[in-house]
């Protein structure tokens, strides 16, 4: 029960607190005609100032519209003037470079033909004396010769110097090589002029070593020891049988050699 007192105590505590605030906020002051009147004026002057402000921002604006189409009308027309005498300057300096051109090249033209005709010419008169020269030489050699002719005397050719050369071969193969004139070099030997002379008629010979120990086994396809232990080819210088090699003996003018195939050695 006390619980209940003192809740009901508060309550009614609040809201005597709730409706005395409320009683405060309720109370509304007069409106005066003065204020009407100032707020009035307060109001108007300000939408005069408002007006004002956006009227002169707007004349403002259209200057400096008007301002910037006049620069760039000035503008454009300042660029189309330059363009204009850009281009005829340009056309200008084309035109003089055409003429320049043109008035090089007619100019070079005769020069390089006058040129050209000047060589041409110097090279004519170059060849011209060339071929006198030339003809003067030739006209003048043919005398010098027939001079020379005259005072020296013709040397009489030198006769070449050469042997006689023959093969025997036996009985069964008869002569092989006659006499035959064989021209030989100096320092010739009988074995390097048969060679020689062979070769030339096309028959084979068989030779073994050199120099001192050269020695002749067959002549014609007939070789030593064909008839017996005792055959073989012997050679003969002017009629004397060889007791060395052909090899090493030397032979000159009007010589005469001799092979002769034998059937025994100790036979001569």
């Amino acid at each position: 029960m006390k619980l209940l007192k003192s809740f009901a105590v508060l309550l009614l505590a609040s809201l005597t607190i709730f409706l005395i605030a409320g009683c405060q906020k309720d109370e509304v002051k007069p409106i005066t005609e003065d204020s009407k009147a100032t707020n009035i004026t307060a109001s108007n002057t300000n939408e005069n100032g408002l007006q004002k402000e956006a009227d002169n921002s707007s004349d403002e604006r259209e200057k400096k519209q008007e301002v910037q189409t006049s620069k760039s009308t000035t503008n454009e027309s300042s660029n189309k003037k330059e363009e204009k005498t850009n281009s005829q300057n340009v056309s200008k300096t084309n035109k003089d470079s055409n003429m320049n051109s043109s008035k090089t090249t007619t100019e070079k033209k005769p020069k390089s033909a006058e040129r050209k005709q000047a060589s041409i010419e110097n090279k004519t008169k170059e060849t011209k004396k060339e071929t006198r020269k030339q003809t003067k030489k030739q006209t003048s050699q043919p005398k010098e010769t027939a001079k020379q002719q005259n005072n020296h005397p013709k040397k009489a050719a030198t006769p070449l110097s050469s042997v006689q050369i023959s093969i025997e071969g036996d009985k069964k193969t008869g002569t092989i090589l006659s006499q035959t004139k064989v021209v030989i070099n100096n320092g010739d030997t009988m074995l390097t002029a048969t060679r020689k002379i062979l070769k030339e008629k096309g028959i084979p010979i068989s030779v073994t070593g050199s120099g001192a120990t050269a020695y002749v086994q067959g002549i014609a396809n007939l070789f030593e020891f064909d008839l017996g232990p005792m055959s073989g080819w012997t050679v003969k210088k002017n009629g004397v049988l060889l007791n060395r090699s052909a090899g090493v003996v030397t032979v000159k003018n009007g010589d005469r050699i001799e092979w002769i195939y034998t059937t025994d050695y100790s036979k001569k």
